[in-house]
């Protein structure tokens, strides 16, 4: 039988082991549902597009645009059925960033629209923010610090044992 104080680090150790797991699923998860293009050039009067196939409703939809160039570009998200969401228009060297949230499933795209008469040197990211994602982070990120604690529980009971067997040696 194992003693509490040993309970106590093997629980911590455990914790902290789920919590990397959990916290490495997370990242992989995000990791996995982001299309990123650092380095693109959009010429005048064309579009580029990044898409998120299999989207599920309810989801969050967060991109940003880095416009590199002074040009001015319309930056827009299209649903599966056609509809523009969010249409926001940047006219030089910034970064815009926004979140829309899914109501259908399907193949949602983040579309560019360079409107000026010079190419356009852009960086896109466009991620799909999944519940289970966003909740396998959160919880990995608290559940370190807790099976942390729980370690230095153990190794403060050890010291405190010592300090307790070196006064009653010296008695």
């Amino acid at each position: 039988m194992l003693r509490p104080d040993k309970k106590i680090l093997r629980v911590g150790s455990v914790v902290v082991v789920a919590a990397i797991i959990l916290l490495g699923s997370g990242i992989y998860l995000y990791f996995s549902n982001t299309s990123s293009n650092p380095d693109l050039t959009v010429s005048p009067a064309t579009t580029f597009i990044v898409s998120q196939k299999n989207v599920s409703s309810g989801t969050e939809l967060q991109y940003t645009v880095t416009l590199k160039s002074n040009q001015s570009i319309s930056v827009w998200v299209l649903s599966p059925q056609g509809i523009h969401l969010g249409v926001k228009t940047i006219k030089s060297s910034t970064t815009l960033s926004d979140t829309v949230l899914s109501n259908v499933s399907g193949k949602w795209s983040l579309v560019i629209f360079n409107h000026g008469g010079t190419t356009a040197e852009i960086s896109a990211t466009f991620s799909d923010l999944t519940f289970s994602m966003l909740f396998l982070i959160v919880f990995g990120i608290v559940l370190i610090p807790s099976g942390l604690v729980m370690i230095y529980i153990y190794y403060y009971s050890k010291k405190v044992e010592k300090r307790r067997e070196r006064i009653r040696n010296l008695n």
